[in-house]
């Protein structure tokens, strides 16, 4: 009997084609053009819900996300590896960790 894996929710509004980074402001509770790629650059994807999980995508499609966004942190100066892939177990302890640590923050900011 395999364990029921609960869907985690996330919203990231950015379409294929565009130059426009969003990011996300606690304060007014909403989604802000945070800055722009380099011209000529552009997000390969639609990156917005949809009703599937990584493990749902072709390997294809997996690597083409990889190599997105090594070239991308390049373009923004950072140094970017992708050391492995090791799954929704992982995922799920890491978002945790990150929930946590936004709580912390967002506390301590009152």
């Amino acid at each position: 009997m395999s364990a029921r894996i609960e869907p985690i929710e996330a919203v990231v509004e950015t379409p294929a084609g565009s130059r426009n980074k969003y990011r996300y402001d606690e304060k007014t509770r909403r989604f802000q053009l945070h800055k722009m790629l380099p011209v000529g650059a552009a997000f390969p994807f639609d990156f917005h819900p949809r009703e599937r999980t990584l493990a749902d995508l072709p390997d294809e499609l997996l690597d083409q996300i990889e190599k997105f966004f090594v070239g991308y942190n390049d373009a923004e100066g950072r140094k970017f590896e992708i050391r492995e892939r090791r799954g929704p177990k992982v995922a799920r302890k890491l978002i945790e960790k990150s929930r946590k640590a936004a709580r912390m923050r967002s506390r301590k900011g009152r």
